[in-house]
């Protein structure tokens, strides 16, 4: 009778609420940005007892902090996961385990925070950072694939808008400044980043080739998006497509270790990578909860994400419908499995967001240690320098990818209805 009584939420407010957990945990990890709260710990803690410089020390206790904060949430929801993996046999149960018990579980969210920063030092966070690396890469995909979403849901509402409204020709206007801003901003920053980021031709190639794609890419996303044959599509979704993949282009170049290519490196490796919080944190951040509100409110399975990008038309992603007919809507109880995919999936949020807020890089288990100068066959290696430089080459080339994906994954959304079409019409 107790656990008939326990109040619970839609499946749909469910997500949302964890959701707000991980929100809480990222402004609390953001205290470690605090210079005060660090100098605590680099007092009060047995880190920097070493003999390692103030700058590193601080740099080392921050970071342990910062990873200790996310661990526990990952802990958190892996302890869910796990609770989930017992309910096989009592589905019944889970309607108000998985629904309900907020108040329990925000405190047993906050116990395995406190918990995780008793975990003494040692390379679990080198590993940490390690696993975040691709697990970042899997997050990012799968925001790409909402980013282009969200933007063709923006584009068909503004055109339903448009045609519904008696006075359409200020709905017209206003589509047109927010699409002319959009590329105005992206070809200024173009410039911009060919200027910056390409001082030395015979030293920037790389990031010559790179922009130059991009661009090229952008380009044919823009005219393929007014072509006549092309539905369902508009420039609002092409340059918000266009904007973001610059803006990813230029994340990748922050990333850039080659202070030649990119004058940012000099003041990031000359501070030792002190904490500050930066442009490119914040806007990832934001978008990064927008696209996760987003995806949870408009998402209705993984079937939509496939259905984005083009892929229900290949065979191998075709659902069996004939198999699989129920109709599915927030009154009903979701399935144990389809919570547990939820849970791995939020641990891979909070890889992702430590990655952002970390720039992709600790100094634990090197700083300090007997394994922070490594003698070589030909020269002494300094592995805190050499983790850095490895970090942000992993960081940029990930994100030189994702870009790159980025405008394909849209120009295939562009042309795959188009040649599906041409293609039924033969077979007739």
């Amino acid at each position: 009778m107790a656990i008939c009584s326990v109040p619970t939420v839609k499946p749909k407010h469910g997500r949302l609420i964890y959701i707000g957990f991980i929100l809480f945990g990222v402004l609390l990890s953001m205290l470690t940005f605090l210079p005060g709260f660090r100098r605590f710990f680099v007092v009060h803690s047995h880190f920097c007892s070493r003999n390692t410089s103030q700058g590193k020390c601080d740099a080392l206790v921050g970071h342990i902090l910062l990873y200790r904060c996310y661990i526990g949430m990952m802990l958190f929801f892996l302890i869910l996961a796990l609770v989930n993996c017992q309910l096989a046999a009592f589905t019944t149960l889970s309607p108000w385990l998985e629904n309900g018990l907020w108040f329990v579980k925000f405190h047993l969210f906050c116990l395995s925070i406190l918990v995780a920063f008793f975990i003494p030092e040692g390379h679990l966070s080198n590993a940490v950072m390690h696993t975040g690396w691709i697990g970042s890469f899997i997050i990012m995909i799968i925001q790409l694939v909402l980013i282009i979403d969200l933007a063709k849901y923006l584009n068909t509402c503004w055109v339903e808008k448009m045609e519904l409204s008696t006075n359409p020709n200020r709905l017209y206007i206003s589509l047109l400044l927010l699409t002319s801003l959009l590329y105005t901003l992206s070809v200024s920053f173009v410039v911009y980043f060919y200027a910056i980021y390409t001082t030395s031709l015979q030293d920037c190639k790389t990031n010559l080739v790179f922009f130059t794609v991009i661009v090229l890419l952008c380009l044919i996303a823009s005219l393929l998006s007014i072509h006549p044959k092309v539905r369902e599509t508009g420039l609002l979704q092409a340059g918000i497509v266009t904007s973001y993949s610059i803006y990813l282009a230029w994340t990748c170049m922050q990333h850039y270790p080659y202070s030649t290519c990119n004058p940012s490196w000099k003041v990031l490796f000359a501070t030792e990578f002190n904490f500050h919080i930066q442009l490119n944190m914040i806007i990832d951040l934001c978008t990064t909860f927008l696209v996760l509100v987003y995806g949870v409110k408009r998402v209705p399975s993984d079937e939509h994400l496939f259905t984005t990008v083009n892929l229900t038309d290949f065979h191998i992603f075709r659902a069996q419908s004939d198999n699989q007919e129920g109709t599915e809507n927030d009154e009903q109880p979701l399935l144990v499995s389809a919570y547990l995919m939820y849970y791995l999936f939020l641990i891979l949020i909070c890889l992702h967001l430590l990655m952002t807020v970390s720039n992709f890089y600790t100094p634990e288990g090197i700083v300090g240690t007997e394994d922070e100068v490594v003698v070589s066959e030909y020269k002494l290696i300094d592995m805190d320098e050499y983790v850095k430089s490895l970090s942000q080459w992993v960081a940029s080339c990930l994100k030189m990818i994702l870009c790159v994906v980025f405008l394909l994954m849209y120009i295939w959304t562009i042309l795959a209805p188009v040649i599906f079409s041409y293609m039924q019409n033969d077979s007739m």
